[in-house]
């Protein structure tokens, strides 16, 4: 994950801050991560995700 960039959501600023995301393509990781799964994981706590 080193030299990755970190990925915020515009949309979701308070899950921007809940989770650390990192990818090198953030334009796949935002069309996977859309509303319905960004609403899920904002509900969610202490959880740990590798896709």
């Amino acid at each position: 994950m080193l030299g990755s960039q970190d990925i915020d959501f515009s949309d979701a600023p308070e899950l921007s801050k809940q989770y650390v995301l990192k990818s090198d393509d953030e334009a796949a990781v935002l069309d996977f991560l859309r509303q319905r799964v960004l609403a899920l994981l904002a509900g969610l706590q202490n959880l740990c995700l590798e896709v």
